[in-house]
């Protein structure tokens, strides 16, 4: 099967698209390119509560270099898993490593490394990140490490954190009966984007046609301005939002 086979292209040429349909579209594609560009805005969803901010002109997204994230230790390791009861897992565990400064979005996809560890994500630590009908959908080595070595990118696990606000958490089950393990090792790797803040009462929403517009002041002559922004929309925790 051909590249092209396995991810579904999305036109979202109009700008009257449904927020968040662009954000689809962009990580559907085989390389991992940011999704916001120096002027470009932003609207960060959290539970129910939601905030636009852009892109500064004067900066760009700054990559975000893989790192290693062992969920347990030498000290603390994992036990072997269990077919009687409840397996023995660890976390949710905060994954504080991958908080931001003040104003800024992180971009993270992750990818489990060792071999026979089953992760789950959190954001918050209540919420699973991924779920279905029967709960949090867990990942493991073989269901990510095929696609993170053939560049599929869009196909692993990816988050959004704000600031230190909203912190992933992860759990980690040891999938083999025969002994423990103190590796449970997730790579992640992404971008940035320094944000800048925009004021409250420069935002304005049309509730008719669900359009976003900034109304501000020119600095150089002093007129009022309007202008239509087309937010991209991401989720940095879902909480209570239904």
């Amino acid at each position: 099967m051909s590249a092209k086979e396995v991810v579904t292209k999305v036109n979202t040429a109009s700008p009257l698209n449904p927020p968040g349909s662009g954000l689809v579209t962009r990580l559907s594609r085989l390389g991992f390119e940011p999704v916001l560009m120096p002027g470009q805005y932003v609207r960060i969803q959290q539970g129910k509560t939601a905030e636009i901010f852009q892109l500064s002109r004067l900066d760009v997204p700054e990559p975000l270099p893989p790192i290693k994230i062992n969920v347990v230790s030498f000290t603390s390791t994992l036990a072997a898993f269990t077919d009687t009861g409840s397996p023995n897992s660890k976390g949710p565990i905060k994954l504080t490593d991958l908080d931001m400064p003040n104003y800024t979005l992180a971009q993270y996809r992750f990818v489990a490394y060792d071999e026979g560890v089953l992760f789950e994500l959190f954001q918050p630590a209540s919420v699973a990140f991924m779920e279905n009908k029967n709960g949090s959908i867990p990942f493991d080595n073989t269901s990510t490490m095929e696609f993170y070595e053939s560049g599929l990118w869009s196909m692993l696990p990816e988050v959004f954190v704000y600031q230190d606000s909203t912190t992933i958490s992860a759990k980690a089950t040891n999938e083999d009966m025969g002994g423990t393990t103190p590796y449970a090792r997730l790579l992640v790797f992404g971008f940035k984007y320094p944000l800048v803040q925009i004021q409250d009462n420069e935002i304005k929403f049309d509730e008719d046609t669900g359009q976003v517009f900034r109304e501000f002041i020119n600095s150089r002559t002093g007129a009022k301005k309007i202008q239509q922004i087309h937010p991209m929309t991401v989720s940095v925790g879902r909480g209570n939002r239904r």
